[in-house]
């Protein structure tokens, strides 16, 4: 499931730190590609709030039905990713350390790949699966 993950993470835009090249544009889905965006309810704990242009870091709970660009159903595994913001998406009186559930949609045909349309605090004492235990689990 691992090596899954991290092969799924490359397949993700650039926009992912540290995976792929920064400096090349996103090349665009396969012709395989579904139109209708895909969405997924995630839950998470927010590491980083948006500065500076960057997005949300959440690290998150597995998504096991996942789906590539091509449309199969791969599973993305629990961990910390960038989760950009559709316009109108606030974050409210969020921080750092919050449980929060998130309603990503994708869409690897769109301008924008993938995107939070929702995020939402969580009650502080939901048990999360995460990649490491943390004392806010």
């Amino acid at each position: 499931m691992y090596a899954l993950s991290a092969a799924l993470v490359l397949l993700l835009p650039t926009g992912l730190g540290g995976c792929g090249d920064a400096d090349a544009p996103y090349a665009g889905p396969p012709e395989s590609a579904q139109a209708t965006p895909d969405r997924y309810t995630v839950r998470g704990v927010i590491r980083q709030l948006p500065a500076d242009g960057n997005d949300l870091r959440v690290e998150h709970e597995a998504i096991p039905d996942f789906r590539s660009a091509g449309g199969e159903i791969v599973g993305m595994g629990a961990m910390v990713m960038p989760f950009p913001l559709a316009e109108g998406v606030g974050l409210g009186d969020l921080q750092p350390g919050d449980k929060v559930e998130i309603v990503l949609e994708v869409n690897w045909t769109g301008v924008r790949p993938y995107q939070a349309t929702s995020v939402v605090p969580i009650d502080p004492q939901t048990p999360l699966e995460l990649v490491a235990p943390h004392a806010d689990h």
